[in-house]
Order: C-alpha cells, then sequence, then structure tokens
C-alpha cells in the first residue's frame, strides 16, 4: 500500500454509461517520492479512462523564477498520455502570485476556476489556492453554475484545499457550503492538500 493515495479510479454508476470511469489524482508536490506519479499514469494509462483530475499541486511552485520551467518539465511527463483528457485544479503551489496564475491557465488550457460535463455528470472546480475558505465570489460562480448545470444526473465540486473539512469532521450542516451543496444535489466535495485519503 502506498503511503499517500496518488491514484484513485472512481466508477460514477449513478451516470447513464455503466462503465463511465475516470482516474482522480492527488498532489504531485510535497515530499513526494521519485517516479511514483510516472508509474502510477503508466499503470492507470492502459485502462483508458474517460479523463484524469487532478486535485492540485502539479507543480513544486512558489518561485516565480522556476514556475515556468517546473511547468515544461511537467508537460514533458504528461506527453505520452496527451490523448486522456486531463483536468487540472489549482493548488497553493500552482497559483501563489499573478505571473503563477497566468502560467497555469496556459499550461492547464482553463481558468483557475471552470467546469465541464462528462456522461450525465457535471463536474465544478474552485480555485482555493491563495485561500483555505472560499471567498463570497467563488461561493457566488460557484452558486450560478451549479444553477445552470441543475439538470446535470451527478454533481461533483472539486478544490484543492479542503474548505469543508472541518465542518464535514464536526458535522457542522449550516455552512453556505454545505447548504448549497444540498440544494443543488451535489453528491461529492473532492479536494487534495492534506495528503490523506480521507472520507467525511
Amino acid at each position: 500500500v502506498m503511503r499517500r493515495a496518488l491514484a484513485l479510479l472512481c466508477a460514477l454508476s449513478a451516470a447513464p454509461a455503466a462503465d463511465f470511469r475516470f482516474v482522480l489524482l492527488g498532489d504531485r508536490t510535497g515530499e513526494a517520492q521519485p517516479g511514483i506519479h510516472e508509474r502510477i499514469w503508466r499503470e492507470f494509462a492502459p485502462t483508458k479512462p474517460a479523463f484524469v483530475l487532478s486535485a492540485g499541486d502539479t507543480i513544486q511552485g512558489l518561485n516565480d523564477a522556476t514556475a515556468e520551467s517546473e511547468w515544461q518539465s511537467a508537460r514533458r511527463v504528461l506527453a505520452p498520455y496527451r490523448q486522456i483528457p486531463l483536468y487540472l485544479t489549482p493548488g497553493n503551489h500552482d497559483i501563489w502570485s499573478a505571473l503563477s496564475e497566468r502560467l497555469f491557465t496556459q499550461y492547464a488550457g482553463h481558468p483557475p476556476h471552470y467546469s465541464f460535463d462528462r456522461e450525465g455528470a457535471h463536474f465544478t472546480v474552485l480555485d482555493t489556492s491563495r485561500a483555505a475558505d472560499l471567498t463570497a465570489s467563488e461561493l457566488a460562480w460557484l452558486e450560478a453554475d451549479l444553477r445552470a448545470h441543475a439538470a446535470a444526473l451527478v454533481k461533483l465540486v472539486i478544490t484543492h484545499q479542503p474548505t469543508w473539512l472541518i465542518d464535514a469532521a464536526l458535522g457542522n450542516t449550516q455552512s453556505p457550503l454545505h447548504q448549497m451543496a444540498k440544494r443543488y444535489g451535489v453528491c461529492c466535495l473532492i479536494a487534495g492538500h492534506v495528503h490523506q485519503l480521507i472520507h467525511a
């Protein structure tokens, strides 16, 4: 058993396609063991997942001077798998400054918060790269996105920092995020950052 769960193959049984599978990758940085990330890609690529969703921290980052070379290095690692769609969540190692945000947008191919649909499921990716809590503007963007996709059979919200973790652990169902998730039928909130596999 690996010390950290870097990848989790998921099935969405409620989605129309019974064999709809995607891969969820945890943080690639922060005491990462060399070669593990690459090995995981080699192992799951032959299963032909519909896409890969990263929970953030694709580069070590935190330094404007080395950020672009780190993104180029990550791109080389991922080059053999470019036929598998990849959706990146911005982590605190990915975005920490105006320059790093521009680089994330360039290399990820989308802004820090965005959403996408696959097989009847709707995925909303939020930007918690620079804040441990969701800002009012991020919550407003999330609500507008969920309202616009209310008909989706399955809804998941992905952040890097688990802004909801303490509320979940304490059973607090009154937080704005929990109330919004209930109102729009969100089935799962997914995050990275803590380098642990936790279900709450």
